[in-house]
C-alpha cells in the first residue's frame, strides 16, 4: 500500500506545483492588469481588482484544464463549474480586499497581494475536486 500512496502523493505534488506555476503566471498577469488599471487609469481599486480577477480566470481555464489536471472532461460541463468556483473565490477576494483596505487601512495594492496566496490554495482544491474531478490524493 505504501508504494501506491507514494505514487499518488507524488502526482498530487506535481499537480500542485503545475497549478502554482500556472497560478504564478496568471497572478502576475492579473496583477499587472490590476496595477495598470488602478495606477495609470485611476480606476477604483475594487473595479480594477474585479477586471484583473476575471482576466486571470479566463486565461487560467485552458492552462489548468490541459496542463495542470490534464482533464478530458467536456467544456460544456467544466466551464460553468470553473466559473462558479472562481465566482465564489472572487467574492471572497473582493470582501477580503475591501476589509483590508477599509477596516485595516492597508494599501489596495498590498491588500491584493495578501489575498492572492489564499485564493491560490482555495482554487487548487476546488478545481481539482469539483471542476476536473481529479480526486486522487
Amino acid at each position: 500500500m505504501g508504494f501506491f500512496q507514494n505514487i499518488i502523493k507524488r502526482e498530487v505534488s506535481k499537480q500542485f506545483l503545475r497549478f502554482c506555476g500556472v497560478g504564478i503566471l496568471i497572478t502576475i498577469f492579473a496583477y499587472i492588469v490590476f496595477f495598470v488599471l488602478f495606477y495609470f487609469f485611476s480606476i477604483n481599486y475594487l473595479i480594477s481588482a474585479a477586471i484583473s480577477f476575471i482576466s486571470g480566470v479566463i486565461a487560467g481555464f485552458a492552462l489548468n484544464k490541459v496542463y495542470t489536471f490534464r482533464s478530458k472532461r467536456r467544456n460544456l460541463v467544466t466551464i460553468p463549474q470553473y466559473f462558479l468556483v472562481y465566482g465564489i473565490s472572487f467574492t471572497f477576494a473582493m470582501f477580503s480586499i475591501a476589509f483590508l483596505v477599509e477596516s485595516l487601512d492597508l494599501n489596495p495594492i498590498i491588500s491584493n497581494l495578501i489575498v492572492q496566496p489564499i485564493i491560490v490554495f482555495m482554487n487548487f482544491l476546488s478545481t481539482k475536486i469539483i471542476v476536473f474531478r481529479n480526486k486522487q490524493w
